[in-house]
């Protein structure tokens, strides 16, 4: 499809799940996932085609196959990479959403201006294109959120901030959950202190942060309750009143005129206790 937008590889998630590859592996796995890309997300489930597709003798491609073939899942004639078919989805949805906001700005402008924004707004790198092959969609600064609502707020609290679509509707999601702004800011703010001594690479992206509701880890910090002095009083009087053993200076002789005068004990007991 040449009308395909730009594909993003995660180069960290990558080699996390592909150290095992020797490199013409690597490199059949990736011509195979790029054409997959151009295709819609899908190839034909022929040995003679993918061999091709990743430049390979059929011979050599069998044995291939055997080491990437756990990364795809065959479906009748087809096979597909779930990854893959879950990152084209929100690429497609991602330039569906632009060419929809473009369209609804440019309708109180002129035909030329609107032409001109509209464009703009829809426009995608495309396959072939003389672009940066990778650049990452966080910096798409088209968000569809307010700043009103605090969004922009959190990103600029976020020790890793990236601004997608995802992370917009997780953001939302958080919200009508009940938690407010200031909550998730704070708890951002709280996470981008704990991470200082974080291997970079493990520090998650807000939107993902967002989605795996990483909030929840980074809770405020407890605060000693300050005990009142009736909590105080009761909790003397109980001793008095009460059969556990009580040592003589366990309670000092102002507290027990104290309860006394409360009437929270009687004299009686407090000689009974030998407190007297």
């Amino acid at each position: 499809m040449s009308n395909a937008p730009f594909m993003q590889l995660y180069v960290g998630d990558y080699l996390t799940d592909t150290r095992h590859l020797t490199t013409e592996q690597h490199g059949a796995y990736l011509l195979i996932l790029m054409t997959m890309w151009s295709k819609g997300g899908q190839l034909p489930s022929d040995p003679k085609k993918l061999a091709r597709i990743a430049g390979l003798s059929g011979r050599k491609w069998a044995s291939v196959w055997e080491e990437i073939s756990e990364f795809f899942t065959v479906d009748g004639d087809v096979i597909t990479n779930q990854r893959l078919q879950k990152e084209y989805k929100k690429a497609r949805d991602k330039s569906e959403l632009r060419a929809q906001a473009g369209s609804k700005g440019g309708k109180a402008k002129s035909l030329k201006n609107n032409k001109a924004s509209v464009a703009k707004a829809t426009a995608l790198p495309k396959q072939g294109q003389k672009s940066e092959p990778y650049i990452d969609n966080s910096e798409d600064k088209s968000s569809s959120l307010s700043n009103d609502d605090g969004y922009q707020e959190f990103l600029d609290a976020h020790p890793r901030s990236r601004e997608t679509l995802d992370g917009e509707r997780s953001w939302e999601e958080a919200l009508a959950s009940g938690l407010s702004a200031d909550d998730l800011i704070a708890a951002a703010r709280r996470y981008a202190e704990a991470s200082k001594t974080y291997d970079p690479d493990k520090v998650k992206f807000s939107d993902n942060w967002l989605r795996d509701r990483s909030w929840e880890k980074c809770p405020p910090p407890k605060t000693a309750r300050k005990i009142g002095q009736t909590e105080i009083l009761e909790h003397n009087a109980a001793w008095v009143n009460g059969d556990k053993f009580i040592a003589p200076n366990m309670i000092s002789r102002s507290m027990v005129e104290e309860l006394i005068a409360r009437e929270m004990v009687t004299l009686e007991r407090v000689k009974q206790r030998g407190l007297a």
